[in-house]
């Protein structure tokens, strides 16, 4: 990638690394897009966070902590120790 390329959002002062980064913004905050649960009624503006939602609240995948008993649906919930 080359250093210092941003791509800029056309509505607002928002700029990201990626142009698909860029199209994914757009969408989900200014055309309104929505990923919707084929499960229940659960809606995200981000297809990650839909998949997210899928695999902790539908599909049960939790994460372990290495030191205790501890367990997450998030591996985000860790930090390293």
């Amino acid at each position: 990638m080359h250093e210092g390329i941003t791509y800029s959002c056309e509505y607002c002062d928002y700029k990201a690394k990626w142009k698909g980064d860029l199209l994914q913004y757009v969408q989900s905050m200014h055309e309104g897009v929505t990923y919707t649960c084929d499960h229940c009624d659960h809606k995200a503006k981000w297809k990650s966070d839909l998949l997210r939602h899928v695999q902790s609240v539908h599909e049960g995948i939790t994460y372990s902590c290495e030191h205790c008993d501890h367990k997450a649906k998030r591996k985000s919930k860790f930090s390293d120790i």
